[in-house]
C-alpha cells in the first residue's frame, strides 16, 4: 500500500519518564517510522525542512527529496504519563509543501492519506486541492492536533479553537484525536458530529478510545501500562494511529483497527523513539 503523510517534520528536545533527549520529532516522523515496519507498506512524509534535519531522516522516504528551507521546525516538548507542555521554534520554515507535478504523480497513486500538521497553517483550500487529485477510495485520516495550536510571544503553544473544523471535517473519512488535544474536547466532537457524517476516534490514553459518529459512540478498552514499566511515551498517540489506519485499510473494520492500534500503541511505550521496533505477527495473535 502507498501511504502519503502530509504534515511538519520538527526537531524534537523531549523531556520525559527516563530523562532528557534531543532526537527527531512530529506525528509525521512517528508514524512513517511505525509504518515502515509493517508489511507491504511504501511510506512518503510531505513536508519541508532544512538541511540540519538530513541526520535524522536516515532511511525515511520524504518529499521534496532535498532540504529546502533554511532551518526546521523546532519543538521542545514535556512529556511524562498524560502531562504534557510545548514550545515551537522556527516556525516560519514550515509553509505547506507546494502541489507541482511530482507530489500531483504521488497523491494520485496514494491509497492512504494523512494531514498531521503541528501548525495551523494547513487552509481548507490546500486540504482540498490535495485531495481533489486522489483516487476516490483513497483513506483519509486527519490527525488535527496543529489545529488546535497557537503561539504566545514567548513561543509557548497554546490552545486555539480550530475555526477551518467544518471545512476540513467532511473532506475525511476518520478524525484521530486525544481527549487532550482541547478543552471539553467532548463537547467540540460532538458538534462537529451534529454538522459532519466524520467518523471521530478519541483516544483516552490508559482509558481506550471511542469511535464517535452520527451512528453513535463505542467505546474499545485497552490494556493499561503500569506507569513504572513505560519507558518513553512520546509518539504513543501517533503510533496508535499509524496502526488504525494500516489495519482498516486491510480489513474495514473499526473495531478490530482500533483494537490493533491498542496493541501498537502499548507495544510503543517500551521504546525510545530511536529504538521502535514491532513484532507484526505477534501484535495480531
Amino acid at each position: 500500500m502507498n501511504i502519503l503523510i502530509f504534515g511538519h517534520v520538527c526537531l524534537d528536545r523531549n523531556i520525559v519518564e527516563t530523562g532528557e533527549s534531543n532526537t527527531w520529532g512530529s506525528p509525521v516522523m512517528f508514524i512513517s517510522t511505525v509504518l515502515q515496519q509493517l508489511p507491504d507498506a511504501s511510506v512518503t512524509i510531505v513536508s519541508n525542512y532544512g538541511s540540519n534535519y538530513l541526520p535524522y531522516l536516515k532511511d525515511r522516504n520524504i518529499y521534496p527529496e532535498k532540504p529546502s528551507t533554511e532551518s526546521t521546525l523546532t519543538y521542545r516538548n514535556f512529556s511524562q504519563g498524560r502531562e504534557r507542555g510545548q514550545k515551537a521554534l522556527n516556525r516560519g520554515y514550515s509553509e505547506p509543501v507546494e502541489i507541482d507535478e511530482n507530489l500531483k504523480g504521488k497523491i494520485e497513486n496514494a491509497d492512504i492519506i494523512f494531514f498531521a500538521p503541528i501548525l495551523p497553517n494547513f487552509s481548507p483550500d490546500y486540504v482540498k486541492k490535495a485531495l481533489s487529485l486522489a483516487k476516490k477510495d483513497v483513506l483519509k485520516i486527519l490527525l488535527p492536533q496543529g489545529y488546535f495550536r497557537d503561539f504566545d510571544q514567548e513561543n509557548n503553544v497554546i490552545f486555539r479553537a480550530f475555526p477551518e473544523a467544518l471545512e476540513v471535517l467532511p473532506l475525511m473519512n476518520f478524525v484521530i484525536l486525544s481527549d487532550q488535544d482541547f478543552p471539553n474536547i467532548e463537547e467540540v466532537v460532538q458538534g462537529w458530529i451534529e454538522k459532519t457524517n466524520v467518523k471521530v476516534i478519541l483516544t483516552r490514553g490508559e482509558d481506550g478510545a471511542s469511535v464517535i459518529s452520527q451512528e453513535g459512540k463505542r467505546e474499545i478498552p485497552t490494556t493499561p501500562v503500569p506507569l513504572k514499566e513505560i519507558v518513553d511515551s512520546t509518539g504513543s498517540g501517533d503510533t496508535f494511529s499509524a496502526g488504525f489506519a494500516y489495519q482498516y485499510f486491510l480489513t474495514k473494520d473499526e473495531v478490530k483497527s482500533v483494537q490493533f492500534a491498542h496493541k501498537l500503541a502499548t507495544a510503543k511505550l517500551y521504546f525510545t523513539p530511536e529504538n521502535i521496533k514491532f513484532d507484526y505477527p505477534k501484535l495480531l495473535k
